[in-house]
């Protein structure tokens, strides 16, 4: 089935360098619920009945929400010491190729709480400091902390996992440029022999 016009759009956002952003229809008419930018990690075909009630061949799409755009609260995390947190990181960490859930409202809630663990843990080995640049965050969030964004050193869209081993912290900046600057593979591959070698 050849990918047109939105479908095409939502399956290469990525590499086109477009954010995709997720509303939900409310029961009003054109009333619409902001979820938050999310991120296209795999799509499917199957067959789904049109407005008609006949069999169609249909494609859908498996979306992951974006870290830093859904704030979700697990005060267990806080009180937990960076080994322990470092745990909880690890039992939660899926990949994409194995148990993604479908994009649903409480699918994705759900995939996002369970990988709050290991957002948790790049943010506390960061320490408010850019892994990238070296220079603290340039200004506290919402929540009165440093705010860095956590990038997937390999994307999940393309198989790698939410796991604490593949997760940095950076400032807007560097996040920026390492998915959308001229040079960005190349800085998210120096991310990744830092990390590799401890640095």
């Amino acid at each position: 089935m050849e990918m047109t016009g939105g479908n095409k759009a939502i399956r290469d956002h990525q590499e086109d360098g477009r954010e995709l952003h997720l509303f939900e229809n409310n029961d009003e008419a054109w009333s619409v619920t902001y979820l938050g930018q999310f991120e296209c990690v795999d799509w499917f075909e199957e067959q789904l009945p049109d407005t008609d009630g006949n069999r169609r061949r249909a494609i859908r799409f498996k979306l992951e929400p974006v870290e830093n755009t859904i704030e979700v609260t697990d005060t267990d995390l806080d009180e937990l010491d960076t080994a322990e947190l470092y745990q909880r990181a690890t039992g939660a960490a899926t990949s994409t190729g194995e148990d993604t859930p479908q994009a649903t409202p409480e699918t994705t809630r759900t995939s996002y709480t369970r990988s709050e663990a290991v957002r948790a843990y790049a943010l506390r080995v960061a320490d408010g400091v850019c892994q990238g640049c070296g220079n603290e965050a340039p200004f506290l969030g919402t929540d009165g902390e440093p705010f860095l964004e956590v990038h997937h050193l390999s994307r999940r869209s393309d198989g790698g996992p939410d796991h604490p081993d593949n997760v940095v912290a950076l400032c807007p900046n560097c996040h920026r440029r390492v998915h959308h600057g001229k040079d960005g593979d190349e800085f998210n591959q120096e991310l990744i022999s830092r990390t590799d070698s401890g640095v």
